[in-house]
């Protein structure tokens, strides 16, 4: 069997998709290869998938850009409801907030204030075009009327090497990538950030405290989940699609 993945290695959706086809080749009796085809706005993989033969041996993990291209883009080639059949919903994985430690900002209001104060200044790394790291902080950019420049990736994995190496200074991106880098200096800090990020791992809002300390990276701390800077209740986001016998 062939599992196409829409991003790099090393990427969330692929380590994901890699733990989800080791069982699933446990459980058919023959191998699953994982086959990465990032780019494209997922473009190449969800084509590769729609001309496979419909014979239950090509898969793949297709996130939001899957569902949302239909909508920006023309004349592409396949059909986004006719050519592709949804198996599961294999996981929600929400979107951590993170910035570089030279970005003066602990908290998500001072990263606004920072990002008001140097219109353009501050780059921000895309983990592929119309996911929901890249829609997240265009959502950011419109409702809290800030000006950071966009840069994209193909997928999660380089676009955090860069933000740890200060090429871009903010990433929305899966808790897998970005948790290894974490650093708790005392064991307050240490029991503080788990039960944090335990909870609420992933979300570009976090709850109200003290900014855990990280090795590279620096979470922004926010509001809780669910309300934007304000307090004002934010509508719930739609999840991803999956493909032709997808994941």
């Amino acid at each position: 069997m062939r599992w196409i993945v829409a991003v790099p290695p090393g990427s969330t959706n692929d380590l994901i998709s890699r733990l989800v086809a080791t069982k699933l080749a446990e459980s058919v009796g023959q191998p699953v290869l994982v086959d990465n085809r990032p780019g494209g706005a997922f473009v190449i993989a969800s084509e590769i998938i729609a001309r496979a033969a419909p014979d239950g041996h090509t898969v793949g993990t297709l996130l939001t850009p899957h569902v949302v291209n239909p909508f920006v883009m023309k004349n592409l080639p396949y059909d986004t409801l006719r050519d592709f059949t949804p198996v599961s919903n294999m996981a929600i994985v929400p979107g951590v907030l993170t910035v570089h430690p030279s970005v003066p900002a602990n908290t998500l209001k001072a990263l606004i204030a920072c990002a008001k104060s140097r219109p353009g200044a501050l780059n921000y790394g895309v983990p592929g075009q119309l996911t929901s790291g890249h829609l997240s902080v265009e959502m950011l950019k419109v409702t809290a009327g800030i000006d950071v420049t966009y840069i994209p990736y193909k997928g999660g994995a380089p676009a955090i090497a860069d933000l740890i190496a200060g090429q871009i200074q903010m990433l929305i991106s899966g808790p897998p990538g970005v948790l290894q880098h974490i650093k708790r200096t005392t064991e307050g800090d240490r029991h503080r950030c788990g039960q944090t990020l335990a909870r609420h791992a992933g979300y570009a809002y976090l709850r109200r405290g003290r900014s855990c300390r990280i090795r590279h990276l620096r979470v922004v701390r926010g509001v809780r989940a669910g309300k934007d800077s304000e307090g004002r209740a934010r509508p719930a986001r739609a999840g991803g699609r999956a493909d032709r016998q997808a994941a």
